[in-house]
């Protein structure tokens, strides 16, 4: 990347429905997973969570645990530290669910202070780096549909609590992009 004068990204998942699917458990569930099952959505599952409806178990973080965002934090902190990235991008849309069925918007506050925590852990890193280092956040494309899932896109987007929004989806088509209204609240 630096010999081409590419930006070096980190990319994390924060969630993937994949964990759900017990044909695939082997490869995709961690250790912590497996011993700290009270850090998951667990059952009953929500509908958006991949195979979990099919298993009556939800293998995805729960971010309503504090020790889940901090796991997250300190993941963040620890590919800055380890690594000389450019950027790290949280990616939302691979894949929701975050919270149990009932508890998004209980949620919305402690996961927008998640966010603004992780974006002072970038900041850091880019003083002491003295170097500028983004984060980049992928929501979905339809940010009165982001609530939905827990996330609340406008008020991540007006503070700001990245440097870069990219709106994208967990499917293969995408219907609308909410654009012009994301412009809107980045302008406010």
């Amino acid at each position: 990347c630096r010999k081409h004068n590419i930006a070096a990204i980190a990319s994390m998942r924060m969630n993937d429905a994949h964990t759900s699917d017990e044909a695939r458990e082997w490869q995709v569930r961690s250790e912590l997973k497996k011993s700290r099952r009270d850090l998951l959505i667990g059952s009953p599952t929500p509908t958006r969570a991949g195979h979990a409806d099919r298993w009556n178990f939800c293998w995805q973080w729960n971010y309503e645990h504090e020790e889940v965002r901090a796991r997250f934090l300190g993941l963040v902190d620890e590919i800055l530290e380890r690594y000389d990235f450019d950027g790290v991008e949280l990616d939302w849309m691979r894949g929701p669910p975050y919270f149990r069925t009932g508890r998004l918007l209980d949620n919305l506050d402690p996961l927008t202070g998640f966010k603004r925590e992780a974006h002072g852990i970038v900041r850091r890193h880019s003083e002491t780096k003295g170097k500028k280092i983004s984060l980049i956040s992928r929501v979905p494309p339809s940010l009165s549909e982001a609530r939905l899932i827990g996330l609340d896109t406008p008020t991540w987007i007006r503070e700001p609590v990245a440097d870069l929004f990219v709106l994208s989806s967990a499917s293969y088509c995408p219907g609308h992009f909410d654009i012009a209204e994301a412009v809107e609240y980045a302008n406010d």
